[in-house]
């Protein structure tokens, strides 16, 4: 995500935080949002985040289908 932006903008910079977790989901006006106690984690979470790092929380990383894609990501 990080780089694609990049290519599309140099100056534009993103922060990215990962939370999981159930929330509500709501159209209202043809947009789709979300709310929820997992919503705030997760922007909280994006807020410690800089530029340069994805910020993930701990149950997430913990979880043993994300781990095998972080050990995967890591090795190539």
């Amino acid at each position: 995500m990080r780089d694609s932006v990049q290519k599309l903008k140099n100056d534009l910079l993103i922060k990215i935080g990962i939370h999981e977790g159930p929330c509500l989901a709501v159209t209202l006006n043809d947009q789709l949002d979300y709310f929820g106690q997992t919503v705030n984690i997760a922007a909280r979470v994006q807020s410690l985040a800089d530029s340069r790092a994805i910020v993930a929380t701990k149950s997430l990383v913990e979880n043993s289908q994300v781990s095998k894609i972080l050990e995967a990501a890591s090795s190539s």
